[in-house]
């Protein structure tokens, strides 16, 4: 049974979609579903894309076209290629961490043009909305692997930006059933707090029950910084100190003790 739709809605798109929850919109023409976070602008680049015939009709104030049932094979061609570099921009934007405000760049825009005069790129806020989804996804099969490994471990890093702010990063290490090793980033967070052991403990802590890992770690690593040795003794877990970190603090101090290479 479909959701009841909203009445407060002015937009001509909602003549094409219907709502079938309050985060979910279907096409009328072809049955594709969108994410819909009270924002029209991911329905509008549909129709531009894949109806452009209705979309027409609707704004020279024509009928529209009866919708298509989902088996019609009328366009699925340039829908599916849509669909293809929408994946593509988002494998673009995660990998090179690139803004959501490329797609509103002239010269970028006018360099995909170029390379697919169709494409309909995405506005700043639905491809923000379609990274956040390739998140979930990601995050989603991640826990599914993490359900399968008997133990892990972890890595944690505390540092500070140019402008003194906080940030703390936690990374899972695991061993897949293929006996192939694993790694996934748990979380970079911002740390409002004072950089205490106990507030490192309640961070590391939140981030472990979110991953559903907090019976299966066995030790984390860390530098050698009194807060962090503490933190992880809090948990109960074992401290193991970062070997590259170690190494570090060794080759210093040696370079410190040889006054010949100072004087270089």
């Amino acid at each position: 049974m479909e959701a009841p739709q909203k009445r407060c809605r002015k937009s001509v798109v909602w003549e094409h979609f219907h709502l079938e929850t309050p985060n979910k919109v279907r096409c009328m023409y072809c049955d594709r579903q969108l994410a819909y976070f009270n924002n029209t602008s991911s329905m509008m680049r549909h129709l531009r894309s894949t109806h452009p015939a209705i979309l027409q009709c609707a704004e020279d104030g024509n009928i529209p076209p009866v919708p298509r049932p989902a088996t019609d094979t009328a366009g699925p061609s340039k829908q599916g290629r849509q669909r293809e570099l929408d994946e593509a921009l988002v494998d673009m934007v995660v990998k090179d961490l690139q803004p959501f405000t490329i797609v509103e760049d002239e010269g970028f825009m006018a360099f995909v043009n170029k390379l697919d005069p169709s494409y309909v790129l995405p506005s700043r806020k639905a491809l923000k909305t379609m990274v956040t989804e390739r998140y979930n996804i990601s995050k989603e099969k991640t826990m599914e692997d993490l359900k399968k490994a008997d133990f892990v471990s972890l890595t944690a890093d505390m540092w500070s930006s140019i402008n003194m702010d906080g940030y703390l990063g936690v990374t899972c290490h695991y061993i897949t059933p293929e006996a192939k090793l694993a790694t996934v980033v748990l979380g970079v967070r911002r740390f409002y707090q004072t950089h205490t052991a106990q507030h490192l403990m309640e961070a590391k802590a939140l981030l472990m029950a979110e991953w559903g890992i907090t019976t299966k770690v066995q030790c984390m690593v860390t530098d050698n910084a009194s807060n962090m040795i503490f933190s992880a003794q809090l948990l109960n877990l074992r401290h193991v100190p970062c070997f590259a970190h170690n190494l570090n603090l060794i080759v210093k101090k040696a370079l410190d003790q040889t006054p010949l290479i100072n004087e270089i």
